[in-house]
């Protein structure tokens, strides 16, 4: 039985998408020829690719390095309500972590509250689906402004069904009106996004981290995406417990967005351009998984007993 293992949270980043590619074998070598994405990668992968993409992604990697077990979502893909839910289920299986590492991904990927386990009226009857669903509406609506709809404003501003109550309370919280251009439209849009975020944030998230770190180290990798990047940043209890990368100028950044800018070759696509993968390259992999190591090491983490 490994002694404190460590759960890793996030999105495709943590979970390896495209890793598989790397492989030196007829059917991956001819994969790089055309555009590979999840679905086109599920359709060829097998146990041994699998096993692959688990041991040379960052999760893997650094748990080879401290002889231990690693605990990553079997699914691809996620968001922060997801990362949580993930944690604490992988808990309560009874896994006892000595460290939690959690990467950010979108925050508009999440449902309204940021949680599943939200039982209020709008997650409830939304089904707790994406804020970023609402685009759908909002694309719409830029297809009236620039005459590409057959569509009116009466339309769109009819609300049927549970999706159009879930759009109709969106579209309310962001005060739009039928008198938008595009500007103001998208501005309206980003603005009820990052209110959403921080209050969420603040409010709910925070809490449910506090409660994780009674009992566990807990740490963040930054997310991608940048204007999530820019709303994270202004949380301390975030920013402090954010582990930072080596860039390839051999700094250390908190920010993903300047530490990716520092390496040559950080997506799939930087080796094989034909698969139009833009996840983390196998060389990407390898520098998260040794940024996070000499983090650990520096803060004088110790996983096993008699481990130096």
């Amino acid at each position: 039985m490994d002694y404190n293992p460590i759960i890793f949270a996030g999105c495709s980043y943590t979970w390896g998408e495209g890793l598989e590619l790397y492989q030196e074998t007829p059917k991956w070598i001819e994969a790089r020829k055309s555009n590979q994405h999840h679905y086109d990668i599920l359709k060829i992968t097998d146990e041994s690719s699998i096993k692959f993409r688990e041991e040379n992604r960052f999760a893997g990697l650094v748990a080879k390095h401290y002889g231990i077990d690693s605990y990553v979502t079997e699914e691809n893909g996620g968001n922060l309500a997801s990362s949580i839910r993930h944690i604490e289920n992988t808990i309560n299986s009874g896994v006892h972590p000595k460290v939690i590492v959690l990467q950010h991904t979108n925050l508009n990927r999440n449902p309204y509250h940021y949680d599943y386990s939200c039982n209020c009226p709008v997650c409830l009857q939304s089904g707790w689906v994406s804020i970023f669903d609402v685009m759908d509406w909002v694309n719409r609506y830029q297809n009236i402004i620039t005459n590409m709809s057959h569509e009116t404003l009466d339309d769109i501003f009819t609300f049927k069904e549970i999706r159009g109550y879930y759009f109709e309370k969106l579209v309310s919280d962001a005060k739009i009106n039928r008198q938008e251009n595009f500007e103001s439209l998208y501005n309206k849009v980003k603005n009820v996004f990052s209110y959403l975020a921080k209050t969420n944030l603040e409010k709910i998230i925070i809490n449910k981290f506090k409660k994780l770190e009674q009992n566990h180290h807990l740490f963040f990798l930054d997310s991608w995406h940048k204007d999530s990047s820019d709303i994270l940043s202004e949380f301390d209890y975030i920013t402090d417990r954010t582990i930072p990368l080596i860039g390839g100028d051999g700094k250390e950044y908190k920010g993903w967005g300047k530490w990716q800018d520092t390496l040559d070759n950080f997506p799939i696509s930087s080796s094989y351009p034909h698969t139009d993968n833009h996840h983390p390259s196998l060389e990407s992999h390898k520098i998260i998984a040794k940024s996070i190591i000499n983090f650990f090491d520096k803060k004088g983490i110790k996983f096993k007993k008699g481990y130096i």
